[in-house]
């Protein structure tokens, strides 16, 4: 190659420099990703007449990254924590996935998160569960919507029919218990039983004839 070429050449590059742009690197996906693995997200709620409303926070968030929900068409971003200004019916799950926002690596998918809210159980605040908190059908926190009115009273009054039940078998099988002590007792002792009886008659006629004895003296 002549001297003439090489000069062109180094003529171009100079008039007209090739843009090389920063890869996304795997070392920077992976800080990324280490940071979108830890977002946490965590709910509050608040009781309504017929459901509870839930509150969704976003924590540990920072610069790089960013949350989208499709379903919800919901976006966070920002720094360290943020609730999202919106509210959700217990039962619901949200899925984010989160996103870089590296200039380098912007829009790349780095993980999802999950959040599931509870079923809020509209019976749990009802009289006849603050006197059966117990049951599943009073638990704060509970499916209850495909149970009836007429079927959450009929399952309360079997399952109080069914304590009363087991009350009345416990007392009978403490009653029967102490019978059949009594009659252990009677079968192993009973020769002691009837001598002692005895004795006591026997003193206690003694007395009975000495106090007799002593009152018709004090006559005389």
């Amino acid at each position: 190659m002549n001297k003439r070429c090489i000069l062109f050449l180094l003529a171009i590059l100079v008039l007209f420099p090739f843009k090389v742009s920063a890869q996304c690197s795997t070392e920077r996906i992976a800080e990324l990703s280490k940071i979108a693995e830890n977002i946490n997200l965590s709910y509050t709620y608040e009781v309504g007449e017929e459901d509870a409303e839930f509150k969704v926070t976003v924590s540990n968030l920072t610069n790089d990254v960013y949350l989208v929900s499709n379903e919800e068409e919901i976006t966070v971003s920002g720094i360290n924590e943020k609730t999202i200004d919106k509210k959700f019916p217990s039962g619901t799950t949200l899925n984010f996935v989160v996103f870089s926002n590296d200039k380098n690596c912007k829009n790349e998918a780095l993980t999802n998160k999950y959040i599931t809210l509870p079923y809020y159980n509209i019976y749990s605040d009802y009289g006849m569960c603050k006197e059966y908190p117990e049951h599943e059908y009073c638990k704060r926190w509970y499916d209850s919507s495909k149970i009836s009115r007429s079927d959450f009273e009929r399952a309360l009054a079997d399952y109080s029919d069914k304590l009363m039940d087991d009350e009345e078998k416990v007392k009978e099988t403490k009653e029967k218990t102490f019978l059949d002590m009594l009659e252990e007792i009677w079968n192993n002792y009973n020769i002691f039983i009837i001598i002692g009886l005895g004795l006591i008659l026997v003193v206690v006629v003694i007395i009975i004839i000495k106090v007799i004895k002593s009152r018709k003296s004090s006559l005389l």
